[in-house]
């Protein structure tokens, strides 16, 4: 009975030695330093109180940070030891944030799951955060959809926004460059549309 015992740990000890590690990939999108109109002199323009809430959906793949990828459009897999450093859902939202409050007229920019009263909402659909793998090469692959709404209820903007950019290899770490760099130009051209109506 030991001898069994010990075999089963001697076993399950070689077994997790075997196991792949796990590999974390994060974004990293660049954070300009243009933001909002100035005052006179380094003292900042003080912004008019235009709360805004962001709404963002998606797939439930995409509520999970493991990294997903395509070879086909219809087979999608997920990747069991590679994550992001937090759910695309939230990324998309976290960058959002930042961006938005910094490049906008609105003064209280939050990331949220309800509809709050008397406050500006920009709902977010996220359809695709993935790498898609071609016959001959790799894509980092964006889409969403993005919709400003007034406290009236209005509907003041729309975007749809579908971008693939090619990779240099079919690593995740190519993956996470291409995805900032699509991040990046789908949250400029937010800021630069929201910026012209203001609202």
């Amino acid at each position: 009975m030991i001898k069994i015992v010990t075999f089963i740990v001697l076993l399950l000890c070689l077994e997790s030695c075997n196991m792949p590690e796990t590999k974390i990939y994060s974004l990293y999108v660049p954070s300009d330093t243009a933001t909002t109109d100035t005052g006179k002199g380094d003292e900042p323009k003080r912004k008019p109180a235009m709360p805004l809430s962001i709404i963002v959906d998606s797939p439930r793949y995409l509520t999970q940070p493991y990294i997903a990828y395509r070879n086909s459009p219809y087979e999608l897999t997920i990747a069991r030891y590679t994550k992001w450093d937090s759910a695309p859902v939230k990324l998309i939202g976290g960058e959002l944030k930042t961006a938005l409050s910094k490049k906008t007229v609105f003064s209280d920019v939050r990331v949220t799951n309800i509809t709050p009263v008397n406050s500006h909402i920009l709902k977010v659909n996220l359809r695709k955060f993935e790498r898609y793998d071609a016959p001959l090469t790799s894509y980092a692959e964006l889409s969403l959809d993005a919709e400003l709404i007034n406290p009236q209820g209005e509907n003041l903007y729309r975007m749809t926004f579908n971008k693939r950019i090619k990779l240099n290899d079919g690593s995740f770490k190519s993956l996470a460059e291409g995805i900032s760099m699509a991040v990046y130009e789908a949250i400029e051209q937010l800021c630069k549309d929201i910026g012209k109506g203001d609202g």
